[in-house]
């Protein structure tokens, strides 16, 4: 069977999906609109409003996030400054083509953020769904294929589609795109690059990785009522957005400082954790309780932690200072807290394949000084507690906007 007439493609939006594959795939692959067009950015604030007036997106905070991403207030700066950084003398910056992106199925809005800034680009884009999909997924293409009536623009050129893994609907966007970016596991980044790709393609891969936090101890300790509201809610965000299952969310956390203090400062931070999911109205999940449990099991099994802090929908396990920090990921809200006297010592810890490393308390010399010597050993972002899932253009070290974009030379 052909893709064109596989009936196991399903196109969330548009609608209905008209006309086939092979006739979609030519006409989105000439792009007809020159890169950061004003009409873009405006469809793409519209499809802000859409999401926080629908009455399932606008109560997922995952959705809600990704909604004020959308706003023109934020993306208008992310455009000047790619501007700058593709800018050069003697060359025009035009779309790469037609994009294929295949999302990852463990954060739900993530292939939107793919998706807009290949559309800013002036891409036509294939964006292919997992078929586990689920509410979020599902809800999104609905307002997308609402968008889409009300605008040819978005809907000529931007299919958004679910089809099983065996399908030969990957191999046929794979031989028609110009760019092809996977997002996900070891496993399925091997099984895709495998497929044939346009000789004349580029791709980009967005493989599984891993993400700590470092704290200072007196800061945690000595900060005062709103800057210690704001780490509680911020690190709490950072570990109770899907489940702990973006690369981004950290699953460790150094505090680093007198380990006299260690212990005062763990309990500050339990509470405060707390006070934030309770200020957000968690209950507590008992499939994730359960998750925890077991995770908590497994490290003090191995004498690698001990229980510091049982809170609401999370955990905080200390890790035993004569052992190596175990690289755990149960998620599900698991935190393990480790002693380091100097922050300078994950540079030794780190390694190819950690993505973001959040802090609290640090110096802006000692930031930058971590951000280099983290980079040197694999480490893609360093940035402030609570902007850990923060998506930006830069990602895992790789411009999109670049990989988006072709530059055409001229003397």
């Amino acid at each position: 069977m052909s893709a064109s007439s596989d009936q196991s493609l399903k196109v969330l939006a548009p609608a209905g999906g008209p006309g086939g594959l092979d006739a979609f795939l030519e006409r989105a692959s000439r792009p007809s609109c020159e890169p950061f067009a004003q009409s873009r950015i405006e469809i793409l604030g519209a499809l802000s409003k859409r999401i926080l007036s629908d009455r399932i997106l606008r109560r997922d905070p995952g959705s809600v996030a990704l909604a004020y991403w959308l706003r023109p207030g934020n993306l208008l700066p992310l455009v000047d400054a790619a501007r700058e950084r593709l800018a050069a003398p003697n060359s025009h910056v035009v779309p790469a083509g037609l994009v294929f992106h295949i999302a990852p199925s463990n954060v739900d809005t993530m292939f939107v953020y793919s998706w807009a800034l290949s559309f800013l680009c002036g891409n036509g884009n294939v964006v292919r769904l997992s078929t586990r999909g689920g509410e979020i997924v599902d809800a999104v293409g609905r307002v997308l294929s609402e968008l889409m009536k009300d605008s040819e623009e978005l809907a000529g050129s931007n299919w958004f589609v679910q089809y099983p893994r065996e399908s030969e609907v990957t191999a046929t966007v794979s031989r028609a795109c110009g760019q092809r970016v996977i997002w996900g596991g070891d496993e399925t980044i091997r099984r895709i690059r495998s497929v044939e790709l346009n000789p004349h393609a580029g791709e980009r891969c967005f493989s599984s990785k891993y993400s700590y936090a470092i704290l200072d101890i007196k800061a945690v300790i000595a900060a005062e009522d709103k800057s210690a509201a704001v780490l509680g809610d911020s690190l709490f965000l950072d570990i109770s957005a899907f489940q702990q299952a973006a690369c981004s969310s950290p699953h460790l956390v150094f505090l680093r400082g007198d380990p006299k203090c260690l212990d005062e400062a763990l309990q500050r931070l339990g509470s405060l954790l707390d006070a934030a999911a309770l200020k957000r109205g968690v209950l507590g999940d008992a499939g994730l309780a359960v998750r925890r449990i077991e995770g908590v099991f497994d490290l003090a099994l191995s004498k690698e932690a001990s229980l510091a802090y049982r809170g609401r929908g999370f955990t905080l396990v200390r890790g035993m200072s004569d052992e190596k920090p175990s690289r755990v990921s149960c998620g599900a809200g698991l935190l393990t807290a480790y002693h380091v006297e100097d922050f300078r010592v994950l540079s030794e810890f780190a390694i190819s394949g950690d993505q973001s490393v959040s802090h609290f308390g640090l110096t802006e010399e000692e930031v930058r000084e971590l951000s280099f010597s983290l980079g040197m050993r694999g480490v893609d972002r360093v940035v402030p507690v609570g902007e850990a899932l923060a998506f930006e253009p830069v990602w895992d070290g790789f411009d999109l906007f670049s990989d988006f974009t072709r530059k055409v030379v001229f003397r």
